[in-house]
């Protein structure tokens, strides 16, 4: 007997949405709109090394593992998110990732910040400044969900802070591929999709500081292109 699912309302009008974007990425990336078109067209016609999308998809995954790895070396424990195994955690890992790079943050998200936002912004300020003006405004976007989760306001005020070191990088990587919005969603998407099946330490909190560093000096992002 075949057993029909029962599929919520939230859900059938979620993968309604799902098979729209596509095509209005697509019919999009051709427009006579020449600023949509920009926008857009990376996600049909990847700009950049193929090397920066590899750094956008495993970035965040490898910097959490080096961080659980060090915090065992040191004699430290981990805290472990409970996971279902096998086939139930690959499907719960491509469901989460198609949500997330749909409607967690990737192709919903990236398009007005680094497709529309970011440009405008660079063409008066440095990459840092534009990147800290950005990060702010992208943060305070997020207080009406973040800041009732919060236990304090020095909470929300740290995740503030780390939504400009996560804004800085992808500065570095819209510049670095030459404007592609694919590789900023990309990395947007496989990083918050990395917080759900990896725990953070504080190792990784540290190196997650020091890489953004970094890349400030790498590229003289204090100076306006």
């Amino acid at each position: 007997m075949i057993q029909v699912a029962n599929f919520s309302l939230i859900i059938i009008i979620g993968a309604i949405f799902i098979g729209l974007l596509p095509s209005i990425a697509i019919s999009s990336g051709f427009s006579q709109n020449p600023d949509v078109k920009i926008v857009f067209e990376s996600f049909i016609k990847p700009k950049g090394h193929f090397v920066l999308y590899l750094f956008a998809i495993l970035f965040l995954p490898v910097v959490l593992l080096i961080g659980i790895a060090i915090t065992l070396a040191l004699g430290q424990s981990v805290i472990w998110i409970d996971l279902p195994s096998g086939v139930e955690l690959f499907g719960l890992i491509i469901l989460t990732l198609s949500y997330t790079f749909f409607f967690g943050g990737g192709t919903n998200e990236e398009p007005g910040w680094r497709g529309f936002a970011l440009p405008k912004l660079q063409l008066k300020f440095s990459p840092l400044i534009a990147s800290l003006i950005l990060g702010f405004i992208w943060g305070l976007w997020h207080a009406p969900i973040y800041l009732p989760q919060s236990e304090s306001l020095l909470q929300f005020i740290i995740f503030l802070l780390n939504t400009l070191k996560i804004t800085i990088m992808l500065t570095w990587l819209y510049n670095r591929t030459g404007g592609s919005v694919l590789a900023t969603a990309l990395l947007h998407t496989i990083g918050n999709l990395s917080f759900e099946f990896i725990p953070t330490t504080l190792a990784a909190e540290i190196i997650q500081i020091i890489i953004p560093i970094m890349l400030i000096f790498i590229d003289r992002m204090w100076k306006k292109k």
